[in-house]
């Protein structure tokens, strides 16, 4: 005697019928309308002033994420000019300055772009052997 399968498993048949099987009476409902509790503002207030605490991570991340008002800045080719225009005024102002201290500091600058700069080309170079494969 062939034993037909459950009509969920026939292709292209739709559900014919729902069943509730399990029908416990002393089960708890949910509250009617009238029960429910109205949003308090003042909880909406709180939850706000929470996601906005000036905690040590969001310091930390403020901190290091720029703030960019112009985000064409970011696009590759424009930011190698803007970082080579920035290299070559920091020499400038090295050349200019009359402290040494200020000279100093113009110089370590100088250093951390042309560092930044070395390691952005050697990144460039391994993406791009990458997708030549």
């Amino acid at each position: 005697m062939k034993k037909e399968p459950p009509e969920s498993f026939h292709p292209h048949v739709g559900l014919t019928r729902i069943e509730l099987v399990d029908e416990a009476p002393d089960r708890e409902e949910l509250p009617a309308d009238s029960r429910l509790h109205p949003i308090n503002s003042a909880v909406e207030a709180r939850l706000q002033l929470l996601l906005q605490a000036e905690t040590f991570d969001a310091m930390i991340l403020d901190a290091v994420r720029p703030g960019v008002f112009d985000r064409d800045v970011l696009a590759p080719s424009r930011f190698h000019q803007l970082r080579e225009r920035t290299t070559e005024r920091l020499l400038e102002l090295h050349a200019a300055a009359r402290s040494p201290e200020t000279a100093a500091e113009l110089a370590a600058a100088g250093e951390v772009l042309r560092r930044r700069a070395a390691e952005h080309e050697l990144g460039e170079a391994l993406r791009y052997a990458l997708l030549k494969g």
